[in-house]
Formats: structure tokens, sequence, C-alpha cells
């Protein structure tokens, strides 16, 4: 059985605790800057799960490595457009799963639905 991860919640997941991360930060003046670090661990069997234009479920191939470090992230600002700084995490994310891209930003490269 492979484990897999769905592109929207993906996403919202780690955007909405990277603002939490910075929101606590903040709240007890710690300094910045800081960096963020995505990584997959046992993933050899993952595969990303999406719907292409709607029509039902595909999933890629897995991964096929165990551990998968991706850039890290430079935050040094508490006011941080934190979709806008992910975005490229994301698009390497995808870019192992053998995508161009994260589907999940529009044509402007706004975050959708976060």
């Amino acid at each position: 059985m492979n484990s897999r991860f769905i592109g929207g919640a993906f996403t919202e997941l780690i955007v909405t605790r990277v603002r939490q991360y910075l929101q606590v930060l903040k709240s007890y003046e710690m300094g910045l800057p800081v960096y963020v670090f995505v990584s997959f661990c046992g993933a050899a069997k993952t595969v990303y799960r999406y719907s292409p234009e709607g029509y039902g479920w595909q999933e890629t191939t897995p991964l096929g490595r165990e551990i998968a470090a991706f850039p890290e992230v430079f935050i040094d600002s508490f006011d941080v457009d934190v979709p806008a700084v992910m975005r490229p995490v994301f698009n390497v994310i995808w870019n192992a799963f053998g995508l161009p891209q994260c589907e999940i930003y529009d044509g402007q490269g706004k975050l959708r639905g976060v």
C-alpha cells in the first residue's frame, strides 16, 4: 500500500503551520530570521494524488526515495506572504513526483483556498 498526499490539503497544512509558527515567534518577541525545512521521511512508496481538470483521481508513480529533503525557505519578516515564499518549495516537491509545478496556485501565483 502506498502513502499519498493530496495537494490542497498538503499545501494548506504547511502554510497554516508556518503562519502559526511566525505568530508564536512574534508573540514571544523572538528574533528573525528563521528557516523553514520540508522533508519526506519513509517516502519510498509515497505518491501524489490529484484530479486533473476534475476528472477523477490519478496518482503519480511512487517517489522511490526513503528520504527527500527539499530546499529551505529563508524568512526575515513576520509579515511575509507565506504562500508566496513557500511556492518554490512546493514546485520542487511537485517536480519530484514528475509534475512541472504545484497546480494549487492560480495563474497569478496566488495559493487557491488558503
